[in-house]
């Protein structure tokens, strides 16, 4: 049978290796595959973020919400309703839009990065989720790490509503996004960021 999904997230996943036809916890295909496509435009606007912050420019406390926004979207059980992801990803799109044209040279980037939402986004979703990762070494590091972000975003965004910011943090969160992106980085790095964004969610 063919599988519909993939999610490992969270300690109910079927078999203890993940659900692949429907979520134990009600989560359907569709809210999954879109689910997926929000982290993938997230970690992009994040890797034009981080380029800003390299050319000296700033970020505003804004973008910041509406990125830690997104990764709590996405935690398990938070949200399943498949038409608020979807207009978070066109606002995500737009705001990126917007960003990109204040870095340098975009070309550099990834192509999560530049991409502009065009084309089928279930069809785009089953090329960025969980699995387009072949290496399992790599395809475990990048979720730990995601997942460990999504966990610092839940505790940010319940601080935003109070009225507080860490600029600090948002760096690092969205920094250790976009390196998610990074086919370069070997193992041993990303065992060293998996290790930061634990201290940062200890911190």
């Amino acid at each position: 049978m063919k599988e519909k999904m993939f999610c490992y997230q969270c300690q109910e996943a079927a078999g203890c290796r993940g659900c692949t036809m429907s979520g134990v916890c009600g989560k359907k295909p569709d809210v999954a595959a879109m689910q997926d496509l929000l982290v993938y435009v997230t970690k992009g606007i994040s890797a034009v973020t981080t380029a800003l912050r390299q050319e000296g420019k700033q970020v505003s406390a804004e973008i910041n919400h509406l990125i830690t926004l997104n990764l709590f979207t996405t935690i398990t059980n938070a949200n399943f309703d498949r038409e608020s992801i979807e207009a978070r990803i066109r606002d995500t799109l737009t705001e990126k839009e917007a960003l990109l044209a204040r870095v340098a040279d975009p070309s550099t980037l990834p192509e999560a990065a530049r991409w502009d939402g065009s084309g089928n986004w279930e069809e785009k979703a089953g090329t960025v989720g969980v699995l387009s990762e072949e290496n399992e070494d790599i395809r475990s590091l990048r979720e730990l790490i995601t997942y460990g972000l999504k966990g610092l975003s839940a505790y940010a965004k319940h601080a935003n509503v109070l009225m507080k910011d860490d600029g600090e943090t948002d760096a690092f969160l969205q920094r250790a996004l976009a390196a998610a992106l990074d086919d370069s980085l070997s193992v041993k790095e990303l065992i060293a960021l998996a290790m930061e964004t634990g201290k940062y969610g200890v911190s």
